[in-house]
């Protein structure tokens, strides 16, 4: 199996992340990471899943010759900016994340929002409210949310 480290390279730059600020991310060394990008050592399996669960790829994106849906990337990094925004608190019902990783975040789930690029941070509950239910009130609630988070973020 011939793994294609410049892969993670291309994905780390998309999302504006350092090799320090990924390497923090996915608990990985630096050194690694570097070596991983260079191609001058070769990620073992459980890594792969590492990188694939962070970018939202298949791991075979990893794999010679697979190319990466572009939208996969852009959902990635919204994911991301949702659960930093979110600080650990469910962006729908405003409850503390129910539990942490085994790496000590908070467990927040997130959900992207039908015809929309916005993405939320929920709680495992709230997840599987939204995905049954579909609430229209819910979904109004999260976007305008969202957007007044952004708009409240943006230099003046």
């Amino acid at each position: 199996m011939k793994i294609d480290g410049t892969k993670i390279k291309i994905l780390r730059k998309k999302l504006k992340l350092t090799i320090q600020q990924l390497a923090d991310e996915v608990r990985l060394s630096p050194s690694a990471i570097g070596m991983y990008e260079r191609g001058q050592r070769t990620p073992d399996l459980k890594t792969i899943h590492i990188f694939a669960r962070f970018f939202s790829v298949e791991v075979d994106y990893f794999l010679v010759g697979m190319t990466v849906n572009q939208e996969q990337v852009d959902i990635s990094y919204a994911a991301n900016q949702a659960l930093e925004r979110a600080s650990g608190i469910c962006e729908l019902c405003g409850a503390m994340a129910p539990f942490n990783h085994s790496n000590g975040t908070p467990y927040l789930e997130t959900y992207k929002i039908k015809a929309s690029a916005h993405v939320a941070a929920v709680c495992p509950n709230c997840r599987k409210k939204l995905e049954i239910l579909e609430l229209p009130g819910d979904i109004i609630y999260l976007q305008n949310k969202i957007n007044n988070t952004h708009v409240s973020a943006s230099p003046i």
